[in-house]
């Protein structure tokens, strides 16, 4: 099954070799049209990927349906849910005729033991809709899939209260940020009297990272003036994701740079 591997959630939590031994685990089931595959309250049995068919996601409202998506071919329809291992907040039914392939949760836990990366990485874009566009941003640049893992599953999340302070005045600059929304600004004194300049900083676009990568010390300081939210990654992340991926490195930072 090429296409499954190659255009679905498997391509994350298996290697090639891996997958075709981990195939013998899973479970394919046939639904005709209409049949319910889960309902809302259900804890699933595991990760649930229709091969054939189209999946209709929808809720009930007293006795009315009301229909929030549908999920094609090779697209994961409880990613979120089976990784947390908890019940649906929806049911799922096929809207037409399919096959269905469904990796047992005791499997599913298994590999994600085994790779913490994957893990971490399932877990933030399923969590923030920031991630996930950041994501499709690294698709957009060509980058392999292995390298946007392990970028992402590198992260951490900050949450930053008013007039905190992310860098002080000839510090040197040891994390990149990404901002999702908030304010931050950046402040710096000049040598003519002492007047003090200041700009602000940019949400959803990468700061510090140049400074970072080439470890510079700064005459400036960084500080919140509103709540602020984003992710980080450090240098030792950054240089060891530049030894590990060198062209997808390369394809990352020239977009950085324009």
């Amino acid at each position: 099954m090429p296409d499954l591997y190659d255009y679905s959630i498997l391509q994350i939590l298996y290697d090639l070799d891996e997958f075709f031994v981990a195939m013998n685990t899973f479970e394919i089931r046939t639904y005709n049209t209409g049949d319910i595959i889960a309902n809302e309250g259900e804890v699933p049995e595991g990760l649930l990927i229709p091969l054939t068919g189209k999946i209709e996601i929808f809720s009930k409202n007293f006795e009315e349906l009301l229909t929030s998506g549908t999920v094609q071919p090779f697209r994961s329809v409880n990613t979120y849910v089976a990784l947390r291992q908890r019940p649906f907040n929806y049911s799922i039914r096929f809207e037409s005729a399919g096959d269905l392939l469904i990796i047992p949760q005791k499997e599913l836990q298994r590999i994600l033991s085994k790779k913490p990366e994957a893990a971490n990485y399932l877990s933030y874009v399923t969590e923030n809709i920031e991630i996930r566009n950041f994501a499709k941003t690294i698709d957009s640049l060509g980058c392999s899939i292995a390298f946007k893992i392990a970028f992402i599953s590198r992260f951490e999340f900050h949450t930053f209260e008013p007039q905190s302070w992310i860098l002080q005045s000839q510090e040197k600059a040891r994390r990149a940020y990404y901002f999702f929304e908030g304010q931050v600004i950046s402040q710096q004194k000049l040598s003519d009297g002492g007047r003090i300049v200041q700009w602000p900083v940019p949400c959803r676009k990468w700061s510090l990272w140049n400074e970072t990568v080439e470890q510079v010390t700064l005459p400036s300081v960084y500080k919140t003036t509103a709540k602020t939210t984003g992710v980080s990654i450090s240098c030792e992340n950054i240089l060891l994701l530049k030894k590990k991926f060198p062209e997808d490195f390369d394809k990352l930072q020239k977009s950085l740079d324009k």
